[in-house]
């Protein structure tokens, strides 16, 4: 089954094309399905220029749909080994759910437009999920053209507000580094969060939590960009902090200072902290 977001009001489409079980938001996407199939089983067929990112349990690529004019996101999970198989909603289930609920909280993420999978034997041989392209900047890119003070400056203009908007929805989410973040050429408004596979929500709001986003993303940038300093990030955790309407007590500084310099377990992670009083 696909997550219950997508069949909301019975508005999705459901059918099997080419072995695949889809389920589809609009009618118009049909006809690329049989295509990217082929793609997933076969990925040396795809134009390498198009693909995102190719390892052994993922396969992310651009589609172009050349009846609708649509470019979409294709994010797979080749599923190999039977202990993923049997834990499958792990992957492109999870990623298309959290979307959907981030979504409805008011965050900025693309659009869900289909989730598929393939099956045989009752075990799922791979999952898939549809989203929207992006036309933005990866932050990655942008921070390499910038110096230190520029960089800070995004930072503190366009990083801390979508960590702030997570803190006020009541997402974790684990993996916010900068390869998660789009940023728009036109209007700040319009800067994505994408790479929602492991993401934990809360009924309410937790600073503490907040801190230890703020610490990964640290620690993700610390070896990218060493031109940004210790004293830089703790300069920008500080803003985030207080900008989210708090004060950086001994609590969060050691909260920040721990998952700055350690990677913590995906469990670990995903448990979070305390929720504000």
């Amino acid at each position: 089954m696909p997550p219950k977001e997508l069949v909301l009001n019975n508005t999705s489409l459901k059918f099997v094309e080419s072995g695949v079980k889809w389920w589809l938001t609009d009618q118009r996407w049909k006809q690329a399905t049989s295509e990217i199939t082929a793609c997933i089983l076969n990925p040396e067929s795809i134009d390498p220029d198009k693909i995102l990112k190719h390892s052994e349990r993922r396969l992310v690529f651009q589609y172009f749909a050349a009846d609708t004019g649509h470019t979409f996101v294709v994010k797979a999970f080749p599923l190999s080994l039977l202990r993923h198989r049997l834990k499958h909603q792990k992957y492109a289930y999870s990623e298309a759910k959290h979307l959907l609920i981030a979504k409805n909280k008011g965050l900025q993420v693309p659009e869900v437009y289909g989730y598929g999978l393939r099956k045989k034997l009752g075990l799922v041989l791979f999952n898939v999920v549809l989203m929207q392209y992006v036309d933005h900047f990866s932050l990655i890119d942008f921070l390499r053209l910038k110096n230190a003070n520029e960089c800070l400056e995004i930072l503190k203009q366009r990083v801390s507000p979508l960590f702030i908007k997570m803190y006020h929805a009541g997402v974790n989410h684990i993996d916010c580094d900068p390869s998660a973040i789009f940023l728009s050429k036109n209007d700040a408004l319009e800067d994505m969060l994408i790479d929602f596979q492991y993401v934990s929500f809360y009924q309410g709001k937790s600073v503490q939590t907040l801190a230890a986003q703020l610490g990964y993303f640290t620690w993700s940038v610390r070896g990218q960009y060493k031109f940004l300093s210790r004293k830089d990030l703790r300069q920008w955790f500080e803003y985030t902090i207080n900008s989210a309407g708090h004060e950086c007590n001994d609590l969060l500084w050691e909260i920040y200072e721990e998952n700055s310099y350690k990677l913590r377990s995906i469990k670990q992670r995903l448990a979070g902290y305390e929720l504000d009083l």
